[in-house]
């Protein structure tokens, strides 16, 4: 007894090998996304990669303009303590002669050194001179000198005499003033 007959044989045979081209076509058509799909999924790690090089870059970026934004801030507070371009040189000049009489001290040979404007417009005056006075009117002229409220600062001090028995010193000092345009 045959189940099938040869025209079943033949109808059978086709369809399979319908199956088997469709199956080839199939695999054919699979592959081709499958490489794509590869290669979105490369093009996407690389994007990713990029976002998060993007991402640093930008948070980089942002604490570099806070830090020049409280810079900014920092420049336009410390203004209030420099010296302006028409009346700083003699505002200077009082400044230091009240520094001098709240010490209680012999001041002489006072130069003024001018220095010229930066990049920035900031100038720096140097004031030379020669201090006598005692231990502790020093440390008072010191004292008036870091409170006051003029950005003055103390470049050099060289101890040129120091008398142990009046108790008297001689010393060169050399403050640092700044002047903004």
């Amino acid at each position: 007894m045959r189940l099938i007959t040869k025209s079943e044989k033949k109808l059978l045979l086709g369809w399979g090998m319908l199956f088997v081209a469709s199956l080839l076509v199939w695999q054919a058509f699979a592959q081709g996304k499958k490489r794509a799909y590869f290669h979105l999924l490369v093009t996407q790690e690389k994007g990713q990669n990029a976002l998060a090089q993007l991402e640093t870059n930008l948070e980089l970026l942002k604490s570099k303009w806070l830090r020049w934004r409280k810079a900014a801030e920092d420049i336009t507070a410390l203004n209030r303590y420099f010296y302006g371009e028409k009346t700083g040189f003699e505002k200077l000049r009082q400044d230091l002669n009240i520094l001098f009489q709240a010490s209680v001290s012999q001041v002489s040979g006072v130069r003024y050194d001018y220095g010229n404007y930066d990049d920035l417009g900031i100038r720096k005056v140097r004031v030379n001179f020669q201090l006598i006075t005692s231990y502790f009117s020093f440390k008072r002229f010191l004292h008036e000198l870091e409170v006051f409220p003029k950005f003055l600062m103390v470049e050099d001090m060289r101890f040129s005499e120091i008398d142990s028995e009046s108790g008297r010193l001689r010393i060169n000092l050399i403050l640092a003033a700044y002047f903004r345009r």
